[in-house]
């Protein structure tokens, strides 16, 4: 069966021209937003083909790789989640919607971490009487409603238990998206095992890495920026992980920080290249300081 496009009675000869040439019609629509191209794959399956093509979303994502943000998900009572969609323009208003259910089974699940469009999720456990489902890996593609499960590392053993699981993509560099799980070595405060999956070879690597754990680090919140992983601890101490350069270290407290106030981080996290922290001074939780970490750390 030919594919036709729609084509409106007013059309004019030139955009017709480049609506059915492929060759004239790419370079088009690699400059249109994500948000506007999902809506026109429903012109004709012509356009439907190009537009899902994997060639044509590499070249897309690489020439977009910081597109504006586009709505916060966040989580109901019953494990479910949501998204409130923010407008291109103040003129509009937000939606509150609920996404196509990507997952079937498990249908629960939580997600972990947002990075460059991507989400990182897990599924949540399932306890019984006589075991516990293990927790499994995913990384979703919100925009296209894509999923990818995380396979099993081969390198987790008894003696290891998982602290966190991290994900590093940065699409100015690769379309290719990491995943990082840190473990701690049983009767070792010092030592811990590394497993880094890498979308393109579907393996896993192991790396080891030594160093002392800092006090209350949160390792189950990790956040990509410049390169690296980031934990945050209670003090607002910052841990980073160089996955390239395998190299770890710290970052000192903000320097506004006060060890004699009740403070806490409300917020830890990564947009549009720049890596924020909020905190709130307890017991007034109106007041609050928001700081921004430099490239130099």
């Amino acid at each position: 069966m030919q594919s036709l496009c729609l084509k409106p009675p007013n059309i004019s000869p030139p955009a017709e021209t480049i609506a059915s040439n492929q060759d004239l019609l790419t370079p088009v629509l690699l400059c249109i937003p994500a948000r506007s191209l999902l809506r026109f794959k429903c012109v004709c399956k012509n356009w439907f083909a190009l537009i899902f093509n994997p060639k044509f979303c590499d070249i897309h994502t690489s020439k977009n790789p910081y597109p504006n943000v586009s709505a916060f998900f966040f989580h109901t009572a019953i494990h479910d989640f949501y998204f409130i969609s923010i407008p291109n323009n103040e003129n509009q208003s937000g939606s509150l919607l609920k996404p196509p259910r990507i997952i079937e089974h498990p249908p629960r699940i939580k997600i972990l971490q947002s990075c460059n469009g991507l989400l990182l999720c897990c599924s949540l456990r399932e306890i019984t009487n006589t075991s516990s489902t293990p927790r499994r890996y995913f990384v979703l593609n919100p925009t296209t409603n894509k999923c990818s499960a995380i396979t099993n590392s081969p390198y987790a053993t008894k003696s290891t238990s998982i602290l966190g699981v991290a994900l590093a993509f940065d699409p100015s560099k690769s379309l290719h998206y990491k995943v990082l799980c840190i473990r701690c070595i049983a009767g070792s405060v010092i030592s811990f095992q590394i497993d880094i999956y890498s979308s393109e070879t579907r393996n896993w690597t192991l790396r080891e890495s030594t160093f002392l754990r800092p006090f209350h680090i949160d390792f189950s919140h990790g956040v990509y920026f410049n390169g690296a992983i980031n934990w945050i601890s209670r003090t607002s101490r910052v841990l980073h992980y160089n996955i390239d350069e395998e190299s770890h270290g710290m970052v000192s407290r903000p320097p506004s920080y006060n060890v004699f106030r009740k403070r806490e981080y409300r917020y830890f996290g990564e947009s549009r290249g720049h890596l924020h922290l909020i905190e709130i001074y307890r017991p007034c939780v109106t007041q609050f300081d928001v700081m921004e970490m430099g490239r130099d750390c």
